[in-house]
């Protein structure tokens, strides 16, 4: 390794520490570029659920997937 060079980390299977800093930034640029999209497509921010079915004339509720 070369003289200078930062010292590896002391596991290869601890992931490097991230600041939260990072996190907050990120996570505000994905909300940014996810509200513009749904205002130019002109959909709603939240949508609707799945409707209940109902297997033939039973009372088993099948599983919304």
């Amino acid at each position: 390794m070369a003289k200078g060079a930062s010292s590896p980390s002391p596991s290869s299977l601890v992931p490097p520490t991230v600041p939260m800093e990072l996190h907050v930034k990120n996570r505000e640029k994905l909300l940014r570029a996810l509200r513009q999209h749904l205002s130019d497509s002109s959909r709603p921010l939240r949508g609707w659920g799945g409707e209940e079915q109902m297997r033939h004339d039973t009372d088993h509720i099948e599983l919304f997937r």
